[in-house]
């Protein structure tokens, strides 16, 4: 009976959603599919808590992210990021939102909604991105604060790199490139532990879940709601940086 309660109800939801994006003007409403999404979102991660799991204290989380690529290098290599459309994007924030969509995702899907976003960034005068550096404050709904900084034209000339570091009450997570294949965790009592993975898998693992979801009604992890949400986030941090604001 639950469970038939419950997929009646996520039909009724997802006709509505339907609804708004036949419109012509369904951009304009995407402000309130996001908020739907992450309030039914919040809703069942208070209920998973208070229902599944057993009491404890709340976690204190600080995010610090640091993304350090010398793109104008790049683009005079035989490389992916040394395409016209690349080079002289019609679109708002160039490499920023090409490249920092994936961070802020990678954020999102760590930590939840983003609450607000204070940002500064040191302009160009090229076409291919609007600040050669972005540093981002950021307030999670959870609670958790960040640090996330884009920097568009620089290398890396020591490490291990700052990279990617996460730190609670007990310890930290570090990983220093997408690339490098292993997650570092470390513990406060000394003790550490390294989290291997294969790099380069995101789009076959998005893939793979969707043909999951077709044949086996897997749940979608990457959602269109969630993806949105991710470029609003890069557009906040753009609109930081102009008006001078938290937004």
């Amino acid at each position: 009976m639950k469970e038939k309660f419950i997929k009646k109800s996520l039909k009724a939801m997802l006709d509505i959603l339907d609804e708004i994006i036949k419109d012509n003007n369904y951009h304009k409403d995407y402000d309130t599919i996001e908020s739907l999404y992450e309030e039914i979102h919040i809703l069942w991660l208070e209920k998973k808590e208070k229902y599944l799991s057993k009491p404890k204290a709340k976690e204190k989380l600080q995010l610090i992210d640091n993304y350090i690529k010398d793109f104008r290098a790049e683009m005079t290599e035989d490389t992916f990021t040394n395409t016209e459309w690349r080079k002289h994007p019609k679109f708002k924030g160039g490499v920023f939102l090409d490249t920092g969509v994936h961070h802020i995702a990678r954020h999102r899907f760590l930590f939840g909604s983003i609450r607000s976003v204070y940002a500064v960034g040191r302009p160009t005068g090229a076409d291919f991105v609007p600040y050669s550096c972005i540093n981002a404050l950021i307030s999670f709904a959870n609670g958790t604060t960040g640090q996330y900084t884009f920097r568009a034209e620089g290398k890396e000339t020591q490490l291990p790199a700052v990279g990617l570091r996460i730190f609670g009450s007990d310890g930290e997570i570090y990983l220093e490139d997408r690339e490098c294949g292993f997650v570092n965790v470390s513990f406060k009592d000394g003790s550490h532990e390294v989290i291997a993975y294969t790099p380069g898998q995101g789009y076959y693992q998005e893939l793979k879940n969707f043909h999951d979801a077709i044949e086996n009604n897997a749940v979608i992890v990457s959602t269109p709601e969630k993806e949105i949400g991710d470029m609003k986030a890069i557009f906040n941090i753009l609109e930081s940086i102009a008006t001078k604001r938290v937004v």
